[in-house]
């Protein structure tokens, strides 16, 4: 069982990402740098609800905010 939630939000994300490649000895070696950054908030989860509330369920919220950043580099 699913209670409803009319407080609800969508999540909502932001990503930047930023990124350099480089050639070198004729194309033969590359270096590639990428750096990126996401961020998403309103993040909907599925919790318990208290079974004197409602016998046993659950309900969706807005609970959470996600951040994933980091740098990658291939040569």
């Amino acid at each position: 069982f699913q209670l409803g939630n009319t407080g609800l939000r969508p999540e909502r994300s932001v990503e930047r990402e930023l990124g350099l490649d480089l050639g070198f000895f004729d194309q033969r070696a590359t270096l590639g740098v990428t750096y990126y950054n996401k961020r998403t908030g309103d993040v909907i989860l599925q919790v318990p609800v208290s079974p004197s509330a409602t016998g046993s369920g659950s309900a969706l919220r807005n609970a959470a905010t996600i951040s994933n950043r980091g740098v990658e580099v291939e040569l």
